[in-house]
């Protein structure tokens, strides 16, 4: 059934013979509970394995559904506080490569300026011999 898809065929492989309507089973299942009986003594006891197996049937599939709920909750807030990490990284890189150009910047005024000074010591050396 879909539940069964949805679980990747995790859980129990029996069919037994479930619509997909909580509680309702297909025509096909009466008349094979029947012709299994063998006589009719045993529909009592047939009728009552089949409610308990129908019982845990339901609440097998309200578990693999609260299971489900609990797993797409922890992966949604995974997904906020990955995306909330993200943009502080983000912004963090803007700020950084912001501070990286400046100080590229800077190193190219600073080396400039020891040309500059560099000229100017050469000009006093050759003023002084």
């Amino acid at each position: 059934d879909y539940e069964h898809a949805m679980m990747g065929g995790q859980g129990d492989n029996h069919d037994y013979g479930h619509d997909g309507a909580e509680g309702q089973v297909a025509p096909s299942d009466a008349a094979a509970s029947y012709a299994s009986g063998g006589g009719g003594g045993n529909t009592v006891v047939s009728k009552a394995k089949r409610e308990k197996r129908l019982a845990l049937n339901r609440a097998s599939a309200r578990a693999r559904r609260r299971r489900k709920k609990e797993l797409i909750e922890t992966l949604s807030n995974q997904v906020s506080e990955l995306t909330r990490g993200k943009e502080a990284v983000m912004a963090a890189n803007r700020h950084l490569q912001t501070e990286n150009q400046n100080l590229h910047a800077l190193n190219r005024t600073l080396q400039a300026r020891v040309i500059e000074l560099e000229a100017s010591l050469e000009q006093a050396r050759l003023a002084i011999i």
